[in-house]
């Protein structure tokens, strides 16, 4: 352990607390904020994503009535595709949805201030259109900031590793004291 330089964080779960909450839904121009949560969390269900559960939490918090994808697939650290009544619906992140085609010009105004607060922004859509996007947040850990600080006095560098996008990367590690120049953002699980 003498020979240790650096220390590598993982944000969710480790730095974070891991239990997400959805804190935002901003529907696109008409569409009803529950039509947005019933569709995205329907789909939301299959996922074994942390971010997934926080949505589908919210819906039924809401008392949202989901409804069962069919063809649902995952696609690593970016989202969801699935067929709902028979409409194509993807959820997930711009870079995702851009690939899609899906054009969230928009929603980008939202989606950039919610990210520079810290919260992890994902869109959802409809056949190619937007329904909206959601957001959710993971709080520190208590005595996180401390640890980093604790592990810097020993001369140690601190990073933080994520699938999050670089602003809301940005946002929780100033949080938890670690440098700018020392987060690894938007890294897939493989």
């Amino acid at each position: 352990a003498g020979g240790i330089r650096a220390v590598v964080f993982d944000k969710t779960g480790t730095l974070t607390r891991g239990r997400p909450v959805l804190t935002d839904v901003l529907p696109a121009s008409g569409v009803e904020e529950s039509r947005l949560l019933a569709v995205a969390a329907s789909v939301e269900q299959r996922s074994e994503h942390p971010l997934a559960a926080a949505v589908v939490r919210g819906a039924r918090e809401r008392g949202i009535a989901l409804t069962e994808p069919e063809d649902f697939s995952a696609v690593a650290g970016r989202g969801v595709v699935a067929l709902l009544s028979g409409r194509a619906v993807v959820v997930g992140s711009a870079a995702l949805l851009a690939e899609q085609g899906v054009d969230l010009a928009a929603l980008e105004p939202e989606r950039a201030r919610l990210e520079a607060a810290g919260r992890t922004v994902f869109a959802a859509t409809e056949n190619g259109v937007p329904l909206g996007l959601f957001a959710v947040a993971d709080t520190l850990k208590p005595g996180a900031r401390e640890a980093v600080a604790t592990l810097e006095r020993a001369g140690l560098e601190v990073w933080m590793i994520t699938g999050d996008n670089a602003r809301t990367a940005q946002a929780i590690a100033t949080q938890a004291g670690i440098a700018p120049q020392r987060v690894l953002a938007q890294v897939l699980p493989g």
